[in-house]
């Protein structure tokens, strides 16, 4: 287990001035701090959950050491930027928190935070959880919606009921956010002509096109990228597929190590979720029966080239 360096973040039990219902400016809590607060998202993140929020925000990473750092982001903790790129791109391991623990609350910090002085009246800004297919972003919408509900904040600042896929919030300055979800579509349609303050989209390393089986998250980067405004961001998060193949995978080959211009992360389950699997049993079940899955969902280790394409137009 990857060794701490600091202790964690202390939950917030109020809020600074600046992001109480009313203020005049936008919250500046970080990522961090507004997933621990009890007024927001309250939980502990993991070491390596904490280390990658702390990172996107361009924040000093402490809740690691060296050695791990350079297993996950491929780089020492003081080599890391520091500042908050525009991508943030993670391969993790399956039931490692990905969706719940990072694209669901990073879209409610960005509804929350993220400055969109060029609204205008009764425009939102959007922050989009994307998918292959809608039922998997209907899941991590699902958290969305359970940190709103359990937050005595957000949930105050809700305009309207919850709907299926969307939620609006009256944001601090008193401008609207909405969190939607949007299922993958080669051209993007749904992302176009909106103010986009978060694109998150889950499982990027899946996107296909369901007549061809060509990979099609490059379409849908390039739809929601140029319409993220400053200060935004857009996370890229998968369990892993073939090596080599797909946006994710070629922006870890280029950025992984270096992050000029994407944070990236490598992420097993294991270290992003430390109580999984405590006593190894799973493990060794799995391993026996399909060793190559095992590397791939839980270690987060794509397949090779020469294992062939799974996905049959």
């Amino acid at each position: 287990m990857d060794r701490l360096m600091g202790p964690p973040a202390k939950s917030k039990t109020s809020l600074p001035r600046s992001s109480k219902p009313g203020a005049s400016k936008l919250s500046t809590l970080t990522f961090r701090e507004f997933a621990t607060s009890a007024d927001y998202c309250a939980f502990e993140p993991s070491p390596l959950i904490a280390a990658i929020m702390d990172a996107s925000d361009g924040l000093a990473v402490t809740t690691i050491d060296d050695e791990a750092c350079q297993r996950h982001f491929g780089c020492d903790a003081d080599e890391l930027p520091r500042d908050a790129k525009r991508l943030v791109v993670v391969r993790a391991g399956g039931r490692g928190g990905k969706s719940s623990r990072l694209v669901a609350p990073k879209a409610l910090h960005a509804a929350w935070t993220v400055p969109a002085p060029e609204l205008r009246r009764n425009e939102a800004a959007y922050a989009f959880i994307i998918a292959p297919y809608a039922d998997l972003a209907d899941q991590t919408f699902a958290f969305v919606r359970g940190y709103v509900e359990g937050s005595p904040i957000l949930s105050k600042a809700l305009l309207g009921p919850i709907k299926a896929r969307s939620l609006k919030l009256q944001r601090p300055d008193g401008s609207i956010a909405c969190v939607k979800v949007v299922a993958a579509g080669r051209s993007g349609t749904q992302l176009r002509a909106r103010t986009t303050i978060f694109a998150g989209i889950d499982e990027g390393a899946l996107f296909r096109d369901r007549a061809s089986g060509v990979v099609n998250d490059e379409h849908i980067y390039g739809a929601i990228a140029p319409r993220i405004i400053a200060g935004g961001q857009c996370w890229m998060t998968s369990t892993p597929w073939l090596a080599g193949i797909g946006l994710i995978e070629q922006t870890i080959a280029r950025e992984w190590g270096d992050h000029e211009n994407a944070l990236c992360v490598v992420a097993p389950t294991k270290a992003l979720r430390p109580t999984f699997d405590p006593n190894g049993k799973i493990e060794k079940a799995e391993r026996a029966r399909d060793p190559e899955n095992w590397e791939r969902e839980i270690l987060a280790i794509p397949l090779t080239g020469g294992t062939g394409a799974f996905f049959s137009p």
